[in-house]
């Protein structure tokens, strides 16, 4: 994707423009330009899950406009290389943890922790459950895991693996979570310090996280349970998904600012006052949670998805 290319498209998150606009500009970038000759496809193994998520992310931008549904594959390649941790050029000459025992470790104050399923070796994805535990202490439950690793980085610990079902206990010494996985759904509650999260192909699940939380996912639906901790300037973006946020009855002031493309907006009566804004194709709502002072901010944005923000209920 080329510079000029991602600009337009971030007019276009932003609401600068609208789908009509900037389909005309893309068209007239790609007029003025020779077309580059196909280059070599990426050899590397896909999971097949994977696969049908971004066909069905094709589909779904394909009714948005003909120029969105082509450059679809572009912006999944984008989506991958996004999520690329600190220090990962030296990741094959990363050190094992050698306290690693009986699926615990220790975790110094203020380090990050980064887990990571970027390779699925064998049938499924790569299911991810991480929670919060007091004290200073990792627990892994590998169960099915396959080809488990705990690495050590410069800015803390590294837990890689490659497929099946991973749940990750991360200790109140971390300064942050950073976590990505293919092909697999993540669930994360009860974290005390910062996450971002990614699943390629997965729905994602976040549940009291009262820090800042980044959510993202393609060919995937995200849900967000807030609670009396409320969050931070916070965002949580899907392409081809939808995002339902249930809102507590004791969630602090929240500015929750949704927006789609080609998809629709839902509020609940009685969760919050709302000003709603729309151009061609695109909503953008903004809705006032809770009560109080500020305490914080939601950005939502989906591509070909709808958005559901309602009271919380006892379902699952």
């Amino acid at each position: 994707m080329s510079d000029e290319q991602r600009e337009i498209l971030g007019l276009l998150a932003e609401g600068r423009i609208d789908v009509a606009e900037a389909e005309r500009l893309l068209a007239a970038l790609a007029a003025g330009e020779k077309r580059r000759e196909a280059g070599e496809r990426a050899a590397g193994r896909r999971q097949a899950g994977v696969q049908e998520a971004l066909h069905s992310v094709r589909d779904t931008l394909a009714g948005i406009g003909p120029m969105m549904g082509r450059m679809a594959g572009e912006i999944a390649t984008e989506f991958q290389k996004d999520h690329t941790f600190p220090g990962e050029s030296e990741a094959g000459a990363l050190p094992e943890i050698d306290e690693f025992e009986d699926g615990r470790f220790a975790v110094a104050a203020g380090e990050r922790f980064y887990i990571r399923n970027d390779k699925v070796d064998g049938p499924g994805g790569g299911d991810l459950v991480i929670a919060g535990v007091p004290g200073e202490h990792c627990e892994l439950e590998a169960g099915e895991a396959r080809n488990l690793r705990v690495l050590r980085s410069s800015s803390g610990p590294v837990v890689r693996w490659s497929g099946g079902p991973l749940t990750v206990r991360v200790p109140e010494t971390a300064a942050e979570v950073l976590a990505y996985t293919l092909g697999g759904d993540a669930r994360v509650g009860g974290v005390s310090c910062p996450v971002q999260v990614k699943s390629m192909g997965g729905d994602l699940l976040l549940t009291d996280l009262g820090r800042r939380f980044q959510a993202k996912t393609m060919g995937g639906n995200i849900r967000i349970k807030l609670g009396a901790a409320g969050c931070e300037a916070s965002e949580a973006r899907t392409m081809g998904g939808n995002i339902r946020i249930d809102v507590g009855p004791a969630v602090p002031r929240t500015e929750a600012e949704a927006a789609t493309m080609g998809g629709s907006i839902l509020v609940e009566e009685a969760v919050g006052e709302v000003d709603k804004g729309s151009s061609l194709g695109k909503q953008k709502w903004t809705v006032h949670l809770g009560g109080g002072e500020p305490a914080g901010s939601l950005r939502l944005r989906t591509m070909g998805g709808n958005i559901e923000i309602r009271r919380a209920r006892d379902d699952h």
